[in-house]
């Protein structure tokens, strides 16, 4: 075993608080001799017995001063500016306590040990200041390089040398599981190129060439600007595609978890960050009225536009959200999905809208208001081979759904169609109109029964955009139902 695996498993285990705060008295104890050393000439002409009786009055003092501002408590790899605060902190309470002790004993004549000449206790509190976070520091090199040596995997840039990339750089080299080394920024300011962020040059997009990618051995670039406009993206992941480097990009702040960025959620680019224009953004005060303490029961709620609907919902003070659905692995995900957002009164149940009985147990007993009714099959080539199946789903499904909400008292049934039920020329498009008639034929009812249409849309489970980028991580070809043909995308 070699030393750069012996220190990495060591630099694997992290050092306990109290190890930490021996250390640092440690420290202390060092600088307060060389405190001695430096006032007096690098000679020992001074009176060793009062200095070492003062020792471990210096050291309950230290003690004291560093256990107050919790100083030991940092993890010493990840050292930054909070932490060597701290560390100033407690080294100016313990200089405060040395003055006011010294003060006091030579005042009322106390005991020598409590008398520190003033000079000393100006030159510790400087060499602590130093030493203490130099050490630190140096641990915390020692270990960064340790790991670049033995574990990064792949090296990257950052593009944004603002706050956003700052944070981005630090979440990366603070999170040992990543195996990413940061080889610099990227920006557009002029007056940051060719500077240094932590350490690391800041270049422009032109420096960024074939030959530069090969010598520093890229592998890829991380966007890290707020706010970047769309077309601005688009031209840099188009310059950056051509040399053949993967692109990913850090959402925005109030996407981070509680606050802050993690390795993890730095993603792909998504075909929405590459619009050319701003998705349109609603939002209806009435609509707080309406939903205010309503039950709400939403169908195929783990599908791509029922997932989006309970998202949505989420904003609202509902009394009660009751997600059903037939696919349990995705329903199971948007459960975990909502209990990180820490969403509460939701209830999910495994249900095929087919089953008639069982639906109308859960309308029973939970006794929605609304019902968003987004359960149905959706890909048009295969419902097309399984016409059974579209017409089970899509038309008997509906019609349960439809008619216990009208039973039950629903004040609204809200059906999720599609534009292919506009003059259908397939059995997908005609089973959603059929299911359209469905509330048509139940309107007499206290139910009020609205359709909402949907056309193709964009990235969702089934879409061509998915199977398009599947086919290109494969090499292609991409297959389309015909050569002429276009489509129109929305988001949700």
């Amino acid at each position: 075993m070699n030393l750069n695996n012996i220190l990495l498993k060591l630099f694997k285990r992290y050092a306990s608080k109290w190890l930490v705060l021996a250390f640092d008295l440690c420290v202390v104890i060092c600088t307060f001799f060389f405190a001695y050393l430096i006032r007096f000439n690098f000679s020992l002409d001074f009176n060793f017995e009062y200095f070492l009786r003062q020792i471990p009055f210096v050291t309950a003092a230290a003690l004291v001063s560093f256990l107050s501002v919790g100083s030991h408590k940092g993890v010493v790899r990840f050292t930054g500016i909070k932490d060597i605060f701290n560390n100033v902190v407690g080294v100016n309470i313990l200089a405060t306590i040395l003055i006011v002790t010294t003060y006091i004993s030579r005042k009322y004549d106390f005991d020598t040990v409590f008398d520190i000449p003033g000079s000393i206790i100006y030159i510790h509190l400087l060499l602590n200041i130093f030493f203490l976070a130099g050490c630190k520091f140096i641990i915390k090199s020692i270990y960064k390089s340790v790991i670049y040596e033995t574990e990064i995997n792949k090296r990257v840039l950052i593009y944004g040398a603002g706050n956003s990339g700052i944070i981005t750089h630090d979440a990366i080299t603070n999170d040992t599981n990543s195996h990413i080394e940061v080889a610099g920024f990227i920006d557009d300011n002029e007056h940051k190129i060719g500077k240094k962020i932590n350490l690391l040059n800041v270049y422009s997009i032109a420096k960024i060439t074939p030959d530069f990618v090969k010598k520093h051995t890229i592998d890829e670039v991380i966007i890290s600007i707020q706010n970047i406009s769309p077309k601005r993206l688009l031209e840099i992941t188009n310059r950056l595609f051509e040399l053949n480097l993967k692109v990913k990009i850090v959402p925005k702040v109030q996407d981070w978890i509680e606050g802050n960025l993690s390795v993890g959620q730095i993603k792909d680019i998504n075909i929405e960050d590459l619009l050319g224009r701003e998705p349109i953004k609603i939002i209806n005060p009435a609509l707080y009225d309406e939903y205010d303490n309503q039950v709400i029961l939403v169908t195929g709620a783990a599908g791509s536009i029922g997932s989006e609907l309970v998202r949505k919902l989420c904003n609202f003070n509902f009394k009660k959200l009751v997600l059903v659905d037939s696919a349990e692995s995705p329903l199971y995900d948007l459960e975990q999905e909502l209990v990180q957002k820490g969403i509460k009164n939701v209830e999910l149940i495994v249900l095929d809208v087919r089953n008639r009985t069982r639906l109308d147990l859960v309308m029973e007993t939970n006794k929605p208001n609304i019902v968003f009714h987004a359960a149905a099959y959706k890909h048009v080539p295969l419902m097309e081979q399984n016409p059974y199946e579209a017409v089970s789903v899509n038309i008997l499904g509906t019609y349960n759904t439809a008619q216990l909400a009208s039973k039950h008292g629903v004040n609204k049934f809200v059906l999720i169609s599609t534009d292919k039920a506009v003059n259908p020329t397939n059995v997908m498009g005609a089973s959603k109109r059929i299911a359209e008639m469905c509330g048509s034929c139940l309107k007499s009812t206290k139910t009020k029964f609205i359709t909402t249409r949907f056309g193709n849309v964009l990235g969702s489970n089934g879409s061509v955009i998915p199977l398009f980028k599947k086919q290109i991580d494969l090499g292609g070809p991409l297959t389309v139902t015909h050569q002429d043909i276009i489509r129109y995308f929305m988001t949700i």
